[in-house]
């Protein structure tokens, strides 16, 4: 469904840069679909999860692995990196 809403956003002339949030390389034939309307992609993910096919089609990409300190909850700091998202997840 959302390949489907960034496809007909993008050929309404929405947006210009679409972010996707998303490791997953099944992305990747609609954001080249999307690139050949003439918008443009960029991709955020972690490592752990993210697709190098995808990283490879879009126009830039960000690491979110290097971002952490940025958005995570200070008093969960002796929690593992897992146990603070299902945490910030379930607010």
């Amino acid at each position: 469904m959302l390949a489907t809403v960034m496809l007909s956003l993008a050929y309404n002339g929405v947006y210009d840069t679409a972010i996707l949030v998303s490791g997953d390389s099944d992305f990747s034939y609609t954001v080249e679909d999307i690139q050949r309307i003439g918008k443009r992609v960029e991709n955020a993910s972690f490592k752990k999860i993210s697709s190098f096919q995808l990283r490879k089609v879009c126009d830039r990409f960000v690491l979110l692995d290097e971002y952490l300190d940025r958005f995570l909850i200070e008093e969960a700091q002796n929690q593992s990196i897992w146990a603070r998202f299902s945490k910030l997840w379930r607010k």
